[in-house]
């Protein structure tokens, strides 16, 4: 039998490494769930371990450049890269693979995944994509921006076209306001670049989680995992903070319309209700109390209004 040349010895070799990496990578998947599940089967797995564990495996498929691990369970190496980047592990480089696989995000997706878009309410209203393009609140006139305005408001949530239509076209019949609504999405999509980017399903319209991260959502996303939690935990504490990071002031607090009005205070609502049970609860010292609240109402005050009342 003749020796194996270079080149087929180097693929064997790579072929090695990449099982090994996968393996790693399968492991990292039942670590997770004994994570998740609070299972150790007798034996005590730390969060550290896991981390080291997870590191490895993210700079082994650097060193082999193979982003496309696992290509039957997308949803899984999504996961896994969602870890790495709220952990700082091989940050570019995941961001790189996450491009290259063209991989939607994953439910709470953090901020420093590679979106197609980036919609902050919070404290002003920001746009700005992977083209670079960016648009603010000087801009939000154009229907086609006040549309945005209205979903990002909502985060991820659908909202059916018809109060759409009536809330931006109310002195419109209903012909005439349907008419309207699809003229500006479609303009809104060519504004955007990105025709994936609001998607219009069952008589109702929504911001692509997949691809559009909005802080909004980003907010209540935090804000479940705080009500989640056992109350006066750590876990609801940090779920806490990591909202009120995001609360950079009223949602749309520049607009004057009566659906940007409803939302900003469905969502001061939800804030004050979660900081009232921390303040109950939490166990949280004097400092970082007065801290929350202060922050809170440095960003709002009339979210102070509701911690008095």
């Amino acid at each position: 039998m003749p020796a194996p040349s270079g080149s087929r010895i180097h693929e064997l070799l790579v072929a090695c490494h990449q099982r090994r990496a996968t393996e790693r990578v399968l492991d990292l998947r039942t670590g997770e769930v004994v994570l998740r599940e609070g299972r150790h089967d007798g034996v005590p797995l730390l969060e550290d371990t896991h981390q080291a564990a997870l590191a490895d495996a993210i700079r082994l498929l650097r060193e082999l450049e193979w982003p496309n691990t696992l290509p039957s369970l997308p949803g899984h190496v999504a996961r896994l890269f969602v870890r790495a980047l709220e952990t700082g592990v091989e940050v570019e480089w995941v961001r790189a693979a996450i491009r290259t696989r063209k991989l939607p995000a994953p439910p709470q997706a953090p901020e420093s995944w590679p979106w197609a878009m980036r919609v902050r309410t919070l404290g002003g209203f920001e746009v700005s994509t992977e083209r670079g393009r960016t648009h603010d609140g000087r801009k939000a006139a154009s229907k086609p921006l006040e549309l945005l305005r209205l979903l990002a408001a909502h985060g991820n949530q659908a909202i059916r076209v018809d109060l759409i239509a009536e809330s931006l076209w109310p002195g419109d019949g209903r012909e005439g306001r349907q008419k309207a609504f699809d003229i500006t999405v479609a303009r809104l999509r060519r504004l955007l670049h990105c025709d994936a980017a609001v998607i219009v399903y069952d008589h109702r319209a929504r911001l692509n989680g997949e691809i559009v991260w909005a802080d909004v959502q980003a907010l209540g996303d935090h804000l479940a995992r705080s009500e989640a939690a056992a109350a006066g935990s750590a876990d609801a504490a940090a779920a806490f903070d990591a909202a009120l990071l995001l609360y950079r002031g009223a949602c749309l607090a520049d607009s004057a319309q009566l659906w940007a009005r409803a939302a900003a205070l469905a969502l001061r609502e939800r804030l004050a209700a979660a900081l009232l049970r921390e303040l109950r609860n939490g166990d949280a010292g004097t400092t970082q109390r007065r801290e929350w609240i202060l922050r809170a109402t440095a960003a709002d005050p009339l979210l102070g209004v509701l911690l008095i009342t």
